[in-house]
C-alpha cells in the first residue's frame, strides 16, 4: 500500500501512523505526491494543509493524483488551522467523496481508537478498483483495474437492452471511487455497471467465486426460513396459506434451488412473525 504522510505537521505522530498503518501490512512510505503510482493509496495530513492542497490549482501532484484514481484522504484535526478549515471542506473535489476521513488526532489515551481510524482509512481503498475504462470503436470497452486485471468487454455483454429506455452510449469513465463504470449516452443518460460485474466478464474465476457466494447465501437463507417455520410446528401448506406464497415455491427456497425476491421475503417474515434482517442472518431462528 502506497502512504503518503509528508503533510502531517508533527513527526511524532507521522511515526505514529506509520507503525499502526504497518500492522495491517506491508506500506510503502512515500516522500512526495508525484512519487504516487495507479496503484491504491492513502494520504494523511494536517487537514488544513490537505484542503489547501486539493482546492489548489490542478498542477498541485496531490489534486492530480485523486482526480485519476481512487485514492483514500485523511484530515487530521490538531490545531486551529484544522478546526478552521473544516469550513471549507465542501471546496473538496467530488473525487474523493466517500473517501475523505476526518479526526481529531491522536485520540487521548486510546491507541485503539486510533488504530481503528487507520482500518477505516485502509477499508475506503481496493486493489481491484476501476483505473481506467475507453470506449473502443468496435462496440466494446477496454478496462484496467488497480491489481493489474486487463480486457475488453462487447457492449452486448453488460445487457443495457434490459433498461426502460434505448442507450446510445458516447463516452465511459471510472467512477471517482473506482467502484463502479459510469456510460454517458447522447442525451447526458448515465448508466452505472457495478465493477464486480465487470471483473466477472473479464474473470471466470472471480465470476465462480461470486455465483458460490450467492449459492451459499441462498441455501443459508432457505434453512433460516425452514427452521423458522419448524419451530413453529407449522407445514409448508401452512406456511402458504398465511403468507400467500405458492407451496412450491416455499419448497424451492428452503431447499435453496430458488432466491426469494424482496417481497416474497417480507411475506414469509410477516408470516412467521419475525424481522426480514433475522432471515437473512442477522440471528439464528429455531
Amino acid at each position: 500500500m502506497q502512504l503518503l504522510l509528508t503533510d502531517v505537521g508533527s513527526v511524532t505522530i507521522k511515526k505514529r501512523l506509520l507503525a499502526y498503518f504497518e500492522e495491517y501490512g506491508p506500506v510503502e512510505p512515500l516522500r512526495s505526491a508525484a512519487e504516487l503510482m495507479p496503484r491504491p493509496a492513502v494520504v494523511v495530513g494536517d487537514l488544513f494543509r490537505v484542503v489547501e492542497r486539493l482546492t489548489a490549482a490542478s498542477s498541485d501532484p496531490l489534486s492530480r493524483l485523486v482526480r485519476r484514481q481512487p485514492t483514500a484522504v485523511a484530515g487530521l484535526l490538531r490545531t486551529r488551522k484544522d478546526e478552521l478549515a473544516v469550513s471549507r471542506l465542501h471546496q473538496v473535489t467530488r473525487c474523493v467523496e466517500g473517501r475523505f476521513l476526518v479526526k481529531r488526532f491522536p485520540a487521548p489515551n486510546d491507541p485503539d481508537e486510533d488504530r481503528e481510524f487507520v482500518g477505516r482509512i485502509l477499508d475506503c481503498v481496493s486493489p481491484d478498483f476501476l483505473l481506467t475504462a475507453r470506449l473502443l470503436p468496435k462496440g466494446s470497452i477496454a478496462l484496467e483495474f488497480g491489481d493489474g486485471l486487463t480486457g475488453e468487454i462487447p457492449l452486448p455483454a453488460l445487457r443495457l437492452d434490459r433498461l426502460d429506455r434505448k442507450l446510445l452510449p458516447e463516452t465511459v469513465r471510472a467512477s471517482c471511487e473506482g467502484d463502479s463504470l459510469q456510460i454517458d449516452d447522447r442525451t447526458g443518460y448515465t448508466v452505472d455497471v457495478d465493477c464486480e460485474v465487470l471483473r466477472g466478464l473479464l474473470d471466470k474465476k472471480h465470476a465462480a467465486g461470486l455465483r458460490g457466494e450467492a449459492d451459499a447465501v441462498r441455501r443459508e437463507v432457505g434453512r433460516r426460513i425452514r427452521n423458522a417455520r419448524r419451530s413453529r410446528g407449522a407445514t409448508q401448506a401452512g406456511l402458504s396459506n398465511t403468507s400467500g406464497i405458492a407451496q412450491e415455491a416455499i419448497s424451492r427456497i428452503e431447499n435453496g434451488k430458488q432466491a426469494p425476491r424482496a417481497d416474497t421475503l417480507m411475506k414469509l417474515a410477516d408470516a412467521l412473525d419475525l424481522p426480514v434482517d433475522q432471515l437473512l442472518g442477522a440471528g439464528e431462528t429455531g
